[in-house]
């Protein structure tokens, strides 16, 4: 028998541990998921040395090394019933192609489905949603990439002025909204570890440094869609990061009541500078989105509100079946070309997969409420944070890009599958039962885990 002193002897340092903790985290499924994520943003600031694409390379990488994990680890269920719906939606999206006009658009969209959408939903949904501190590495990840990218992004405005005009973005489209929805996307886990870390602790006092120059981006950009989201995702956080009724008592806790200072203040100042005529960017756009609404020349012309009203036209001529993949563009301009979508992922649906693919996608996503709202995880930070996400990406797919380029959603649909493995793990991770400690076989989890419940 192994005395105390000899078994104590026999445990690692604090810095080893720290150190396996480090190289985990670095060399993680996660932090390749992460970088597949956010590579075509990173492209800019660092050129990766790849012979071909590095969205593709790192998704080879994500993919071998979630095959490994898989088959150690099992497959997640939830996940799996997930990657079945999402598999039958897009096999209706196949079936549809046989009847439309398009022949360019058309395979794009496929190639997009298949290597990036239902990529993102299997990686997520198998990997990391099973474990709780798989998703958090994934937070991390995605709070240091977007940190990043707002850094740079910020020290181009502040030199060049707005980067929706910068030179190295002209051979790649509207490449600013990358970096917007990237930057708004980890912004969230940031805001998210500030409300819910002890107040002026040093990880709060970190998170929220980190915010401030996301924010900024997100204010300077001009992306109206990534400041909506961020916006909506940050209400998501502060509604549920506590318990506001207790009986007839309003229950508030000192970060919330800061957050929410700092919220209104932030609305209080956009208002103000609305009103100045001093918007930056991304507010400036929102105001002049609204003074296009009464302005019939524009209404009328190529943008959201005429491709608005012709995709419920397109939709009203073939109801049921919809008039087939990509099929929006060539029936807009009599010719395909990219960028000419509805611009709202519901009307792209009704418009190109008719009834029958709104109700297969409606499936979809009322798997993942249902399968959320049973784990009845409303006060966990992780839930929070992922279903805060999930709101953000739902709202860039309703306002840009097509339904085959939504890999962020898809990967976020994914992750909201973790909610029966995060309520199964919910004592073990959080304490849950009050004391403040957990019982004695479970190993004390990372600091980077131990979020305020």
């Amino acid at each position: 028998m192994i005395d105390g002193k000899r078994a104590e002897s026999r445990k690692p340092s604090s810095v080893l541990a720290t150190f396996r903790l480090l190289v985990g985290v670095l060399f993680s499924f996660e932090a390749i998921f992460a970088l597949y994520l956010y590579s075509n943003a990173l492209k800019f600031i660092f050129p990766f040395p790849f012979p071909v694409d590095e969205t593709l390379v790192f998704a080879a990488m994500a993919a071998l090394t979630g095959m490994f994990i898989v088959l150690r680890k099992g497959i997640y269920q939830p996940g799996l019933l997930l990657i079945v719906m999402v598999l039958v939606f897009i096999g209706w999206v196949l079936v549809t192609w046989t009847w439309s006009p398009s022949r360019i658009i058309a395979k794009s969209y496929v190639k997009s489905y298949f290597a990036m959408n239902l990529f993102s939903v299997v990686a997520a949904g198998l990997v990391i949603a099973p474990a709780r501190e798989r998703i958090i590495r994934f937070f991390l990840w995605t709070s240091f990439l977007a940190t990043i990218v707002a850094i740079q992004g910020s020290w181009l405005y502040l030199n060049y002025g707005s980067i929706m005009f910068y030179e190295d973005f002209l051979y790649a489209g509207r490449a600013y909204l990358l970096w917007s929805y990237a930057t708004a996307f980890g912004s969230l886990v940031l805001f998210a570890i500030t409300i819910f870390s002890r107040f002026l602790s040093g990880k709060q006092l970190v998170s929220f440094l980190l915010l401030l120059p996301c924010m900024y981006f997100i204010l300077v950009s001009g992306s109206r869609g990534a400041l909506l989201g961020f916006g909506l995702g940050s209400v998501i956080l502060l509604l549920g990061s506590g318990r506001l009724w207790e009986g007839r008592r309003l229950q508030v806790t000192t970060s919330q009541i800061i957050a929410a200072l700092v919220f209104f203040s932030a609305v209080g100042y956009v208002v103000w500078m609305v009103v100045e005529g001093t918007a930056t960017g991304s507010i400036a756009r929102f105001v002049k989105l609204f003074r296009q609404v009464g302005d019939d020349s524009v209404v009328l012309s190529a943008n959201r509100f005429s491709y608005f009203g012709f995709a419920i036209k397109l939709w009203l001529s073939a109801p049921i079946f919809g008039n087939g993949l990509g099929s929006f563009s060539i029936s807009y301009r009599n010719m395909e070309l990219s960028g000419s979508y509805p611009h709202n992922m519901f009307l792209e649906i009704l418009a190109e997969y008719g009834l029958i693919g709104l109700v297969l996608f409606l499936m979809v996503l009322v798997y993942v409420c249902v399968t959320v709202g049973k784990s009845a995880l409303m006060r966990d930070p992780v839930m929070l944070t992922l279903m805060a996400m999930f709101v953000l990406q739902f709202t860039k797919a309703m306002v840009s890009g097509t339904v085959s380029n939504q890999s962020g959603m898809f990967a976020m649909l994914g992750l909201l599958t973790a909610a029966p493995a995060l309520a199964r793990s919910k004592s073990r991770w959080l304490a849950g039962d009050g004391s403040g400690k957990l019982p004695p076989s479970v190993t004390q989890p990372p600091f980077w885990i131990r979020w305020q419940a």
